[in-house]
């Protein structure tokens, strides 16, 4: 079978355009139940923090809510399969801190301020 192609010459000066409008690019959110670093219960509880203290604006918020890899996220510090460091100082962060149960191996949360 043979493929053929129409082709239609444009006169000079003719400009094809398409517009699409406002397509919303959407950044991956991240998979607890994905999560291999720390527990699903302690990733959900890192989320907790990000949506309640307006994480979208953070002054840094690299990785957060993007990897499924929340020990390299900005200011995470994971050893032994769980969170024992939260250090995110000056980050803009607004709203409520959340329930920390979940994180049981943290032993240290620097930087918030409301």
């Amino acid at each position: 079978m043979q493929t053929r192609f129409l082709q239609h010459p444009l006169p000079a000066g003719f400009l094809v355009g398409l517009t699409l409008g406002a397509i919303p690019v959407a950044q991956a959110a991240t998979d607890c139940a994905a999560v291999t670093e720390i527990s699903q219960v302690e990733c959900e509880s890192l989320l907790e923090l990000y949506y309640s203290t307006n994480g979208a604006n953070w002054k840094n918020n690299d990785g957060w809510n993007v990897t499924n890899t929340p020990c390299g996220w900005h200011g995470v510090t994971c050893e032994n399969n769980g969170v024992v460091k939260l250090e995110l100082p000056d980050n803009q962060m607004t709203g409520p801190i959340p329930d920390f149960s979940a994180l049981q191996w943290i032993t240290q949360l620097d930087g918030y301020s409301s």
